[in-house]
């Protein structure tokens, strides 16, 4: 466990040194406010929070000596992990994919069933239910609230 509590350690180091770099830089920008938000505000914020991250980590790894479980309950972490990131990717580029030919609609409910198949767990009523509630919370954020330009159903339908 000790090689456990050093890679936490070292990996909380690298967080906070790369977070609190990127909010360093980002506050050279203009920061705004929440309200009229600059070019430096999510930057600084994202940095803050990737250093926030990195201080918990070290903190973690001093006080409770690495053990976390997270070297994978199968004793196969690596392949586990692996196949956990491929997943979680291939959902991330099916969005992209889809966004411009069936919508954001449905391409945030690939997204979410992909992604739900990364977990070692099958929980097929939470993912509908994620599936059914997520892209309606998101279109209401991204497409009402902020305006962005996203096709919220497929172009077939909306011709």
């Amino acid at each position: 466990m000790v090689a456990e509590r050093s890679r936490n350690f070292w990996t909380g180091v690298l967080y906070l040194v790369l977070g609190g770099t990127g909010a360093l830089i980002a506050r050279t920008y203009g920061i705004g406010t929440a309200a009229s938000m600059g070019a430096g505000y999510f930057p600084s914020a994202v940095g803050m929070l990737l250093a926030a991250v990195g201080g918990y980590l070290m903190i973690r790894a001093v006080a409770t000596g690495g053990e976390n479980g997270a070297d994978g309950a199968d004793g196969d972490g690596t392949r586990r992990s692996l196949g956990t990131i491929v997943l979680i990717l291939a959902s991330i580029l099916a969005f992209a994919l889809l966004v411009p030919r069936l919508g954001f609609l449905v391409a945030v409910m690939v997204q979410v069933f992909i992604a739900g198949l990364a977990s070692g767990e099958k929980r097929w009523k939470e993912m509908v239910m994620v599936a059914i509630t997520l892209p309606t919370v998101c279109t209401l954020i991204f497409i009402v609230g902020l305006g962005l330009s996203f096709p919220i159903l497929p172009t077939f339908l909306t011709r």
